[in-house]
């Protein structure tokens, strides 16, 4: 059995390290430049001169599919990355880059 330990951390000088509570914009900068497809979402939004649904937003994230997943999920592509698209749009709300409304999602 694995030993699990609940104590503090201690860093090199003996003293327990802390780390302060995440900043959501650095959260939401790193989401944008290290999730893929991120950046085609909110551009899709951004181009849009209304908000969009899930279904509108993954229309025209397909053709930025890789061809690996194409291969890979075959049959069950579109709602493997339907599904994906739509948490890309709930974490991007939850970082304020976007807004959820009645009609869908637009830039916040």
């Amino acid at each position: 059995m694995a030993h699990v330990s609940t104590g503090p951390r201690t860093g090199s000088g003996g003293t327990v390290g802390v780390q302060p509570d995440p900043d959501r914009t650095e959260l939401g900068r790193a989401f944008r430049e290290r999730v893929y497809g991120v950046e085609v979402v909110l551009e899709t939004i951004t181009d849009a001169d209304r908000a969009l649904l899930v279904d509108d937003v993954y229309e025209q994230f397909g053709p930025a599919l890789p061809w690996y997943e194409r291969r890979k999920h075959d049959d069950q592509i579109d709602e493997i990355w339907r599904e994906r698209v739509e948490r890309t749009l709930e974490w991007a709300v939850l970082f304020d880059l976007l807004e959820r409304t009645a009609d869908g999602y637009r830039i916040a």
